[in-house]
């Protein structure tokens, strides 16, 4: 069984931040980068519409870090730069 970090990037995606587990793809279509990011506090950014198979890897992604049984955020179409402020606000916490 593939893991989400394999799912992500057989979508396109590189992970950009090991520890706190931020992708990011360019998708040409929309002319944009695509975040998603998994924080400490069980909260997931996401920049734009995802797809299906975005959303398993991102069930895959919840599953490994065993936030299955807990409540978990997700704030979505956020622009990048609100993905790296989160990142910021983390890194001061």
């Amino acid at each position: 069984m593939k893991s989400a970090k394999e799912m992500f990037e057989e979508l396109g995606y590189e992970c950009v931040d090991e520890e706190r587990l931020v992708y990011k793809k360019y998708d040409d279509s929309i002319k944009r980068i695509i975040y998603i990011a998994f924080f400490d506090n069980k909260k997931i950014l996401i920049t734009q519409s995802i797809g299906l198979e975005e959303l398993q890897a991102i069930n895959k992604q919840v599953e490994e870090l065993h936030w299955n049984d807990t409540t978990v955020n997700i704030d979505a179409k956020l622009d990048g730069k609100k993905v790296m402020e989160a990142m910021r606000g983390v890194n001061n916490a």
